[in-house]
């Protein structure tokens, strides 16, 4: 039995990816939505009843109190998406990390050297800076409506949306804000025009499939990517870390394309 511990999980659809995964590999398994408040997870965490948690918002910082051992990608990001318990020790990890290299492997988009915007400061934001910066990034930005906000453990300087008006040339442009995603589809965290001065945009969000950031991104001549991929590659890789295993990429292809349906309009 897995789960999935967040405050609100009504839309999620990672029940039916772990369904796909479980069918893939031949094993019988149950991933339930586990809604709860900061006050159930201890007790949820120390009693065992599951073999192993993912964690979503707003939790994955709060749980890293509740871990014996903390994988280094987690404690880098201090943020954890995947539990698991291994030899009597409760084990977390941010596979949410190993998603998103995954999603930029199949897309080919190279880092390394390169000038980085990042749309936002939360866990996702930090993530998406540390994978940049331990892949030799030559800039990375974090966007921030606070320039006063401190992000740990990542090289990356904070600048406010009226600074990033300013950056005239750079490669890459990552929105982990929740700006655009449904119902509030015809929002967009920047403008069109600015999204000129990139060669890459990618959005974590996957619902719709073609934010409008992606829209006008793709319009101006960006290659667009967004989170759908990242979102089945984090899943696939929890799996490997409970059932110990290493899982083909085609798995994550053939549960993509099949998850694509909940999100195309």
């Amino acid at each position: 039995m897995y789960a999935l511990l967040g405050k609100t999980l009504k839309h999620s659809i990672s029940p039916e990816i772990h369904a796909e995964i479980f069918s893939e590999i031949g094993i019988a398994a149950e991933y339930k939505l586990l809604e709860c408040t900061i006050d159930d997870l201890p007790q949820i965490i120390a009693r065992g009843d599951y073999q192993g948690f993912n964690v979503t918002i707003p939790y994955k910082e709060e749980v890293l109190q509740y871990i014996d051992y903390i994988d280094p990608a987690a404690q880098q990001i201090q943020a954890i998406n995947t539990i698991a318990y291994i030899d009597g020790k409760i084990c977390g990890y941010n596979t949410d990390y190993t998603g998103f290299s995954s999603l930029l492997l199949k897309n080919k988009i190279m880092v390394q050297g390169k000038k980085v915007v990042i749309l936002g400061v939360g866990g996702s934001a930090k993530m998406v800076a540390a994978y940049m910066c331990n892949q030799g990034a030559q800039q990375v930005y974090l966007v921030s409506r606070n320039p006063a906000t401190k992000v740990v453990a990542t090289q990356a300087k904070i600048i406010d949306y009226r600074e990033l008006e300013t950056i005239e040339r750079a490669d890459i442009i990552v929105n982990t804000t929740p700006c655009g995603m449904y119902p509030n589809i015809a929002d967009s965290a920047v403008s069109r025009e600015l999204l000129k001065n990139f060669q890459v945009a990618i959005d974590l969000i996957y619902n719709p499939t073609e934010t409008v950031f992606l829209r006008d991104a793709r319009e101006q001549g960006l290659q667009t990517v967004n989170g759908l991929y990242m979102l089945v590659a984090q899943a696939v890789h929890a799996q490997e870390i409970w059932q110990q295993v290493k899982l083909e990429t085609a798995i994550i292809e053939r549960i993509a394309k099949k998850m694509q349906v909940y999100y195309e309009k």
